[in-house]
């Protein structure tokens, strides 16, 4: 403890929050490259009614997010962190833009194979068809924050601005804040040692690790490198905006001041590589068609517009924003898993695979 109280009084919260996103997003890069973790692998093999079928990335999930929920949970019945000021539960729940918006990501995910955090690590082993899916996401998920994709997004916002819903769980459901993250960590327990039996501790401590990732964020950004002369909201990993700040902060850097999210997507770029260096993964790969990059492309573009819409993608909304307990990660996550599942049903029914 005294060595972060000593960091904290020797340097100013904007410096300790870069230095806490690079960690966070290294950490996150050597774990997930490590191990191979993917939501849209967990919902693919969910769907896959194989006999004998490994469920090791839905194990990996469940246990990611029953590791965020209690560390966040502990975090904010403790005091350390006030999840209420985070973006989850200070923006209005909108049930129209997290159910639209959450739907064209998970379809996005589909269509690209893989989300912006599991690109984020394939790039950094050597894919150029995560290169292409990240540019063209980080310039959509920008141009529906600030360029011609915001005025659909903003009739969007319109359509739904008068549904009112609690924005957290145990307030809807009026249960106190303990009573339901317990409730919450007992049924994702028991879903962890019933698929773990199969797939093994490793699988388990894998994906422990990577919640545990994500509570770290919420503790850096919520405690470690807060200052009460420059407040800043709470967060943790996501990565559709943050990878669209990263692109114009590339382009426009003497004009900008390094934050938190370019620098979480740094540190996965980094350590995602170091990793696949080390353990001699890395590999050049590029498109196996023509046809792949509209394919890949256009995956890009509906996550791209689509997160901003749900206010974050299936790393920001299904591990982070759930680790709140708030009601809108409940219905964006829902919708994704939903969007998800329409596609694969679609890919199945008309052999769209290219």
């Amino acid at each position: 403890m005294a060595i972060i109280e000593n960091l904290r009084a020797a340097y100013d919260a904007p410096i300790l929050l870069v230095i806490s996103g690079f960690v966070v997003g290294a950490l996150f890069g050597v774990v997930a490259e490590m191990t191979g973790f993917c939501t849209r692998a967990a919902i693919v093999e969910s769907l896959d009614r194989s006999p004998g079928k490994s469920r090791l990335r839905l194990t990996q999930y469940l246990a990611a997010l029953f590791a965020a929920i209690a560390i966040a949970q502990f975090l904010s019945l403790s005091g350390t962190v006030d999840l209420t000021k985070s973006l989850y539960w200070s923006v209005p729940v909108n049930i129209v833009t997290l159910v639209v918006g959450g739907v064209l990501f998970g379809i996005g995910m589909i269509l690209a194979n893989g989300c912006p955090g599991r690109h984020l690590v394939l790039m950094s082993t050597g894919s150029a068809r995560s290169l292409l899916t990240l540019t063209v996401l980080g310039l959509a998920s920008y141009a529906t924050v600030r360029g011609i994709l915001a005025y659909p997004r903003i009739g969007l916002e319109g359509l739904g601005s008068k549904v009112a819903v609690t924005v957290g769980l145990p307030q809807l459901l009026g249960i106190p804040q303990q009573g339901v993250a317990i409730v919450v960590l007992v049924v994702l327990l028991a879903g962890i040692v019933w698929l773990g039996l199969k797939t093994g501790v490793r699988t388990v401590v894998g994906g422990l690790a990577v919640g545990a990732i994500i509570g770290l964020g919420w503790w850096a950004t919520g405690y470690f490198a807060v200052s009460d002369f420059e407040p800043a909201r709470p967060a943790s990993i996501s990565f559709t905006a943050p990878i669209g700040e990263t692109i114009m902060y590339l382009m426009i850097a003497t004009g900008e001041t390094l934050k938190f999210n370019v620098a979480l997507v740094g540190g996965v770029l980094v350590g995602a590589l170091a990793s696949a260096v080390v353990g001699r993964r890395f590999e050049v790969r590029g498109f196996t068609t023509e046809l792949s990059v509209l394919r890949y492309g256009g995956g890009a573009v509906l996550m791209g517009f689509g997160a901003v819409l749900a206010l974050g993608c299936n790393m920001g909304q299904s591990l982070t924003g759930l680790s709140t307990l708030a009601t809108g990660s409940l219905i964006a996550t829902l919708a994704i898993i939903a969007g998800a599942c329409l596609m694969i049903a679609l890919e199945r029914r008309f052999d769209l695979k290219f």
